[in-house]
């Protein structure tokens, strides 16, 4: 590659630093370039349209300057740091915070001061932050720098097509934890039938409203801590998401709009040869245990039509975490943990946020639900 700007930059001390600067529009062109370097497994033509709605569109959505750090020289970008503004609702307010995500530095910068110091400008701009997509080895960094790890971020599996799995190739041996695990859920399968609840009755959603609002409005008092899910949230990040789609739920029992759920499948590939959903939010009352059933139930309802062979939940709250496996969801383990950096000028907030079992979360939090 001679003469290109990718063998110029395995020579990262003849680029003259510019520092570390955060976000205005003439750093997007130079962010496009860095993005294709530093990932070029991504669709190069969702790259623009997703950094813009991430961090620009947030930011406007939630009424403050996109947050986004990044380190220049005179050859462009070479490292990274972004988040994702959100209305936290945390002892019965709402407060701002933000998911820190899209932490990168070019290869050819790794080691030297760059990272970090992209890092400390985020932290110094949003004390009060929140983390949940990182690898285990940015987790490591960010316990150096202040984080704390406040819950795993759990995982669940109910096999609605068990023998498929059984013998199905995928990233696990198999999809439940062996045969015992497979006779299991068919047994549950069988059962669930027969397990008290309303009947819920599901119909489509193409944008959230004024209704949902008053969902929100209507359960949130059962949320010790948990992203803000109003209209303006979910069209944000389940409407308007470039290179996704979501099947979005309403869920009613006797006219009344009592929950709500947002699902993705993904068709069979070369990891995974059988078809999944994904459970990737949820709006329940938490202390209805009867309509966490119900809803359960009817998601499997919707997947059944849908031709799925598993449904994978990722949740953390124990009143969900103990109806789902009444419903027939096995447990596999965590791979993603909730790291909070507590830094709030009001004592009980950031007491609050650091309770595992306070916290509200699903696979639509931060940039979990991504589609690369």
């Amino acid at each position: 590659m001679k003469g290109s700007n990718a063998s110029a930059l395995t020579r990262p001390t003849r680029a003259p630093d510019r520092g570390v600067v955060g976000y205005s529009p003439d750093i997007e062109d130079d962010v496009f370039a860095f993005q294709r370097l530093a990932y070029p497994h991504r669709r190069a033509d969702w790259i623009a349209p997703r950094w813009r709605w991430m961090f620009v569109d947030s930011a406007n959505r939630c009424e403050v300057r996109p947050c986004v750090w990044v380190h220049r020289s005179d050859r462009g970008v070479t490292a990274h740091q972004g988040a994702i503004p959100v209305k936290l609702w945390v002892s019965g307010k709402e407060w701002a915070s933000a998911w820190f995500v899209e932490t990168m530095v070019l290869e050819p910068f790794r080691g030297t001061s760059i990272g970090p110091a992209v890092i400390m400008k985020a932290v110094e701009s949003l004390p009060f932050n929140l983390s949940l997509g990182q690898t285990p080895q940015m987790r490591e960094l960010q316990y150096r720098l202040g984080w704390r790890c406040v819950t795993p971020l759990k995982t669940m599996v109910m096999p609605l097509n068990p023998l498929r799995l059984a013998f199905a190739k995928s990233k696990y041996r198999m999809v439940a934890v062996g045969l015992a695990g497979v006779m299991r859920a068919a047994s549950v399968l069988r059962r669930l039938s027969s397990v008290g609840c309303p009947q819920l009755e599901s119909s489509d959603v193409v944008r959230f409203d004024v209704r949902h609002d008053e969902l929100w409005q209507s359960v949130q008092s059962g949320y010790a801590c948990a992203v803000v899910r109003d209209a303006s949230y979910l069209n944000w990040k389940y409407v308007d998401q470039p290179g996704q789609e979501f099947i979005r739920l309403d869920l009613r029992c006797g006219g009344r709009l009592r929950a709500l759920a947002v699902m993705s499948i993904s068709d069979p590939d070369s990891v995974y040869s059988y078809r999944r959903a994904f459970i990737v939010d949820l709006v329940v009352p938490l202390g209805d245990r009867a309509i966490l059933v119900g809803v359960f139930k009817a998601i499997a309802r919707e997947c059944r039509v849908r031709d799925v062979d598993a449904i994978v939940l990722q949740v953390s709250h124990p009143a969900v975490e103990r109806a789902a496996p009444v419903c027939g969801y096995l447990r596999r383990p965590p791979t993603r943990h909730l790291l909070v950096r507590p830094q709030h000028p009001d004592p009980g907030v950031a007491a609050n946020v650091m309770n595992g079992d306070g916290w509200f979360l699903t696979m639509g939090d931060s940039d979990i639900d991504r589609p690369w």
